[in-house]
C-alpha cells in the first residue's frame, strides 16, 4: 500500500514537471524521471517560476518533495539485514533475509496524505 502511494505520487509529480516543461516547451519535456527536470541546469536555461518552486522544494532536504523523491528511490534499494553489533561468537554468523516480510516505514497515512495535498496545491 504504502509503494503504491508513493509511486503515484511520483507519477502525479512527473505529470506535473511534464505539463511545466510542455508549456514552456523544455528539451527534457519527454524525461522519465522528474530529478532531470528539477536541477538548476534547467533553471539555468530558462527562468519559469514553476519550476524555480518545485527545485528549491526538491533541494531542501527538510522539505516534503525531497522527503517524497527520497522515499520513492528507496523503493529501489535492495533489502538490506538489519545491522547488529558484533556479539557471541558461538551464533551463527550467516543469517536469512526474509524478502516477503515487511519493513516498517517511517512514513504514515498521514505523511503521504500531506505530500499529496502539497502536490495539489502546487498544481
Amino acid at each position: 500500500e504504502r509503494e503504491s502511494a508513493l509511486f503515484h505520487l511520483y507519477g502525479a509529480l512527473l505529470g506535473l514537471c511534464h505539463e511545466i516543461a510542455g508549456f514552456y516547451r523544455l528539451p527534457q519535456a519527454g524525461t522519465r524521471r522528474a530529478e532531470e527536470l528539477l536541477t538548476r541546469e534547467v533553471l539555468d536555461a530558462i527562468a519559469i517560476p514553476e519550476m524555480a518552486e518545485l527545485v528549491e522544494l526538491a533541494h531542501n532536504r527538510q522539505t516534503w518533495l525531497a522527503q517524497l523523491l527520497g522515499a520513492y528511490n528507496a523503493l529501489y534499494e535492495p533489502p538490506r539485514a538489519p545491522k547488529k553489533l558484533k556479539g557471541d561468537v558461538t551464533q551463527p554468523m550467516i543469517l536469512a533475509v526474509n524478502l516477503d516480510a515487511e519493513t516498517e516505514s517511517d512514513l504514515t497515512r498521514e505523511e503521504l496524505e500531506s505530500w499529496r495535498q502539497h502536490l495539489k496545491g502546487l498544481a
